[in-house]
């Protein structure tokens, strides 16, 4: 009697995928911008730019290693061999005792960026002073709660940093794009700017284009009461709509094997790690050394805001998947992109504030309040923390137990 046909391990291999593909194309994106920044390392009218692409170069490649977990957790399913276990300190003890060396990190690194050895130490400490808090981030938020595997952990990690980004990258590019051609059709009835956007479109065209007039022209811009209304909207409202909606898309890939609200909430969390730490590392190293050290803190802000609200998102996700508490789900992503416009909107008026000029109320109004923004922005960040705080006591209460019931997966493809 011939035996019955094995499905075909769908998840496992789409793991192996990713995980092999995120692998391959970061070495070979570190290489490449190691290759030029050494290009522009020599070259003394580009040495300014090779800062920037070694720090991007060091991102690509702890991308690469970040995703080489995954791909071994899932041949090792694929092959049937045991599941690797590890013992010893629990993960926030070692997340705690790896966070002792962040400010010698962060002190060494804003020493070495205004020394000529920044171009070869400054990527290295960049990715470390980032990955660390955000690991401690993730291992505060999940203490004690269930997390599944060690391979689905993994699993999340590498589509939240290969996948995800992409695919947020690029639905963002494509609504910035529809803003801009709505913003500049608004302006275009006013002869002032018609003017304007003439004078801009010539110097343009000629060789010796003064940058001097694109700066003008874009303070003058920004100073504009519609274009800030529609910035504060966008990057308030639509981008973390957009942001909060595609960050769990590990989470889908896994929805039938989440047994309660928290291990949502712990899958959420790892979600927002990933795409922290490729949106901190990517800015950070346009920035590129100029106060190193603030940007990484401010950035460590960011990726707890990030991770924070993944966990409410999954949290709410999973609700709705094993109780059918759809009312969680709304109100996990009402919360998430309040907070999260909340956050870039101050962001901004403190990127914009000094940029904007003359007398209206406005102006004015932005210029006058930036103090009260970074009291607003120390306030969110404490209050993030605690939110994870209270999250995570709350959830270790629940009981685990699955309200409504769903078909278990073939052992070969759980990844629990």
């Amino acid at each position: 009697m011939q035996e019955p046909s094995q499905p075909i391990d769908w998840l496992n291999i789409g793991q192996l995928i990713v995980g092999l593909m995120g692998c391959v194309i970061s070495f070979i994106l570190a290489i490449a911008l190691f290759l030029l920044g050494l290009a522009a390392h020599v070259n003394s009218t580009l040495s300014q730019q090779a800062i920037p692409l070694f720090m991007l170069a060091g991102l690509m490649t702890a991308v690469g290693f970040l995703n080489i977990p995954s791909v071994v957790f899932a041949i090792r399913r694929l092959s049937n061999r045991p599941t690797l276990t590890s013992h010893g300190l629990s993960p926030l003890k070692l997340a705690s005792l790896s966070l002792i060396a962040l400010p010698f990190i962060l002190i060494c690194g804003n020493f070495i960026s205004q020394t000529p050895a920044a171009w070869w130490a400054l990527p290295a400490l960049n990715v470390l002073a980032l990955l660390i808090p955000i690991w401690w981030i993730v291992e505060f938020g999940r203490h004690n709660l269930p997390t599944g595997s060690a391979q689905r952990s993994w699993g999340l990690v590498s589509v939240g940093l290969t996948i995800t980004p992409i695919v947020t990258m690029l639905v963002e590019l494509v609504v910035m794009l529809g803003i801009i051609v709505l913003v500049f059709l608004a302006m275009g009835s006013s002869p002032v700017w018609v003017e304007n956007f003439r004078q801009l479109f010539n110097q343009l065209s000629q060789s010796n284009f003064d940058l001097n007039t694109l700066d003008s022209f874009l303070q003058g811009l920004v100073s504009n009461p519609l274009v800030l209304i529609i910035l504060l909207i966008t990057v308030g409202g639509i981008m973390p709509l957009i942001e909060e909606l595609l960050k769990p898309l590990g989470l889908w890939l896994i929805r039938k094997q989440i047994l309660s609200p928290a291990e949502g909430f712990s899958a959420g969390l790892i979600c927002g790690a990933g795409f922290a730490f490729i949106e901190s590392a990517t800015l950070i190293a346009e920035a590129g050394a100029g106060d190193w050290a603030l940007t990484v803190l401010m950035r460590i802000g960011t990726s707890l805001l990030h991770i924070t609200v993944s966990g409410l998102m999954g949290w709410g996700l999973a609700s709705a998947w094993t109780q059918k508490r759809n009312g969680r789900f709304f109100l996990s992503l009402l919360a998430s992109v309040g907070l999260h416009g909340l956050w870039n909107t101050l962001a901004v008026v403190l990127a914009v504030a000094p940029s904007t000029s003359g007398t209206a109320p406005l102006s004015n109004f932005l210029q006058s309040s930036m103090g009260i923004e970074v009291i607003l922005m120390a306030v969110i960040v404490t209050a993030l923390v605690t939110v994870l705080f209270l999250i995570n006591r709350r959830l270790q209460k629940e009981p685990l137990a699955v309200t409504v019931p769903f078909q278990t997966l073939p052992p070969s493809s759980s990844l629990e």
